[in-house]
């Protein structure tokens, strides 16, 4: 059992884990040398393993907060799509892995109790609650107890081990390896003796390979099943930006439902203006992708980041330990800002929480951070690993944003000037009432401006209109026909106008900050905005342009629901109490689980003390817990054994009293004594017990003997 928890320790990957295995292993295997054992009673087993249970409810409730859970079913409860059904999967999913991980710590006090129990095994009672609960209404009734049924726990517990340490991913073949030796270990002692060791060892030889080579086949379907159809996965799995790909909705005819669960908060610094777009990422390349959902050809525009933008190198924290993260070398911002976000994603390596962070476009510091690493690509777009909840300060401000220039390089196709071929025409067509021919590019881009104030409308729902012809798209529908759509038509389209015309333009992902809460702002799911970079060649840096009508934040609040002041208070809860546990104290974690450490050893005090003295006391504390014990027979057999006639060990009572009456003083009493021994029997053993009458004479017979002998 000691090799197995090290075992567990060692899948886990983590230092803590491992110690802790080593540790327990260590106290359980301590039994083979130290000879001390306590003798706990069924009640007990019972207390053991009710506090073991409620430290498993107690587990799962603290992972399923830290995870996100609660958040995750009201976004759940209140938009129900794949994108929070994926959310709230996913909390579960993470909940359920780090309560995987707790289990041999969960549970191991249960099986110290019957590693230092001289018992041979615990109580089915003590872990059945109907077993035990019959038990109880047995001896309330006064009714014959059925036998107490026991069974070893070291084997499922072994079990339970090796099934939490095989709820972590590692590389290569040693939990296989490490599995079979402990499987092979722990099956040596129970080996059927029917068979010779040769073929017993070769018969497990031969399972260990085979479920080598199948367990290496089921991890190759596995794989294969993941990566089938990556697209489509991605597409009706998203649930928050991704740095390298940005699915549309553009051509989908369906009405967008958008959550108003709060994702961002917002607080500017010393007076400061609040930023009022917050970047999460933006692209370069646009490409059209075909996905078959329901027997239906759905082409989805999709924005990337092109051929040289998928590289992530990490920011170092400057001066270390400061909390300071440069993202660009200018320091001429003006403004600071308090962001607090979530990271919803978990990077496999090393199971911390990761994702994107909103931040103004021209920020170029992050201070205060509590980020574990931080990274940034030449887009602009930052990657941040740490806690779940990330609150820091943003400098920004300068009105400088430092993504990439536009490729200069002539001989180098400018992927932010590239337009798709199957879109041209309806761009040039657009671009043919625009009347710029020869105008700069500030002209250009005010009538490119106002050609969408003028003629657009902002709507979340499109219309199914007919397909022209195979050219026909749906930017082209919404150019040409509809003139409305959301904020992905208006940005995408802009995109590809400005490209035509000449000017570099990028795509946009993020946030709108307008809401006023408190001293700051909140920023809900549906303030999600997609927006453009145009290119200042005067200035030599981007800047932002949303031709999106206004319209849309109140066509967004219209949608809200009733209850969403339900969502936003369980957000404020839920922000309140992981700013509490991840920043007011660093540790307070740990600290949750210390009044438990009281709490078992209290436990652990009664247990043994009880146990001690069950074991040293003759009479139960109980006056008469068994049927029968109080018999008076026993006085009988007491009064006889005074007079020199004991029982002696092992002798049956009708032989010990068949000698009795041998002598002259009692033969008179022989036949009354044989009377008063059948009915102590019935009393003592029969399920049905003696009757009210029969129960009499039984007491009064015995008083009768003990009175002649007197």
């Amino acid at each position: 059992m000691g090799a197995t928890l090290l075992f567990w320790g060692w899948q886990t990957g983590s230092t803590a884990f491992f110690i802790a295995g080593a540790v327990m292993g260590a106290i359980l295997e301590s039994s083979r040398l130290f000879k001390t054992r306590w003798e706990f009673s069924d009640d007990e087993f019972g207390r053991v393993w009710t506090f073991c249970n409620v430290l498993f409810v107690a587990a799962v409730i603290f992972a399923f907060n830290d995870n996100g859970g609660p958040s995750g079913l009201s976004e759940l409860f209140e938009n129900f799509s794949a994108a929070s059904e994926h959310t709230a999967s996913n909390a579960g999913a993470m909940t359920v892995d780090a309560v995987i991980r707790w289990l041999p710590m969960i549970f191991f006090l249960f099986i110290l109790a019957q590693t230092f129990s001289p018992a041979d095994g615990v109580p089915l009672e003590a872990v059945f609650l109907y077993l035990r609960s019959r038990l109880k209404r047995a001896r309330k009734r006064g009714q014959a107890v059925p036998p107490t049924r026991r069974f070893d726990a070291s084997y499922p517990f072994f079990a339970l081990c090796l099934f939490s340490a095989a709820g972590h991913t590692v590389e290569g073949n040693s939990f296989y390896f490490g599995l079979a030796a402990l499987v092979s270990w722990a099956l040596w002692p129970v080996r059927s003796r029917r068979y010779s060791l040769p073929i017993w060892i070769g018969a497990l030889v031969v399972a260990i390979v085979a479920g080598f080579f199948g367990q290496r086949l089921f991890g190759q379907l596995s794989r294969l099943a993941e990566e089938y159809d990556p697209q489509l996965l991605s597409y009706l799995m998203r649930s928050s930006a991704d740095p390298k790909k940005s699915w549309t909705d553009i051509g989908d005819v369906s009405r967008l439902k958008l959550s108003g669960r709060i994702v961002v908060r917002v607080q500017p610094q010393d007076g400061a203006p609040p930023p009022v777009y917050l970047r999460e990422a933006s692209y370069r390349e646009l490409a059209e992708s075909a996905v078959n959902i329901n027997k239906r050809i759905y082409k989805q525009l999709v924005w990337d980041t092109g051929n040289t933008n998928n590289e992530f190198p990490p920011m170092t924290e400057t001066p270390p330990e400061s909390g300071i993260f440069p993202l660009h070398p200018e320091s001429d911002n003006r403004s600071l800002v308090t962001i607090g976000c979530y990271l919803n994603g978990i990077n496999r390596d090393d199971k911390y929480a990761y994702g994107v962070l909103p931040l103004p476009a021209d920020c170029n510091r992050l201070e205060n951070s509590r980020a574990y690493f931080v990274y940034q690509n030449n887009l602009g777009t930052v990657l941040a690993e740490g806690p779940r909840l990330m609150i820091f300060d943003a400098c920004y401000g300068s009105g400088m944003i430092r993504d990439d220039l536009p490729n200069a390089d002539e001989s180098i196709s400018n992927e932010d000037l590239e337009v798709p071929t199957n879109e041209i025409p309806a761009i040039k067509t657009v671009i043919s009432r625009l009347d710029v021919t020869g105008k700069s590019d500030e002209e250009k881009i005010f009538a490119v401006t106002r050609f969408f104030a003028d003629n657009f409308i902002y709507s979340l729902t499109q219309e199914n209109l007919p397909v022209a012809d195979t050219n026909d798209t749906a930017l082209s529908r919404f150019l040409l026909k509809s003139h409305k759509g959301h904020c992905e038509y208006f940005a995408t389209a802009t995109v590809l106008l400005l490209r035509q015309l000449g000017i570099p333009a990028r795509y946009a992902v993020g946030f709108f900050v307008h809401e006023p809460s408190g001293n700051g702002y909140v920023v809900r799911q549906r303030d999600a905005h997609a927006w453009c970079l145009v290119w200042n060649k005067k200035k030599r840096t981007w800047e932002n342009l949303d031709t999106t009508p206004p319209s849309w934040v109140a066509t967004e609040r219209e949608e809200a629901s009733p209850l969403e002041f339900l969502s936003d208070f369980q957000s404020w809860v839920e922000f309140e109490v992981l700013r509490f546990f991840d920043y007011s104290h660093n540790n307070i974690r740990q600290y949750i689980f210390w009044p438990l450490i009281p709490a078992l050893a209290f436990l652990l005090y009664r247990i043994f003390r009880g146990s001690r003295r069950h074991k040293n006391q003759a009479k139960p504390a109980e006056p008469f817990p068994w049927p029968g014990l109080d018999s008076e027979f026993y006085r009988l057999e007491q009064e006889l054994a005074r007079h020199g006639l004991p029982r002696q060990p092992g002798e049956p009572l009708s032989a010990w009293l068949q000698r009795a009456t041998t002598h002259p003083e009692l033969s008179k009493l022989k036949e009354r004594m044989e009377k008063i021994l059948r009915l102590h029997y019935r009393y003592r053993f029969d399920p049905q017990g003696l009757s009210d009458l029969e129960r009499r004479e039984l007491r009064d017979d015995v008083k009768t003997c003990l009175a002649l002998d007197e």
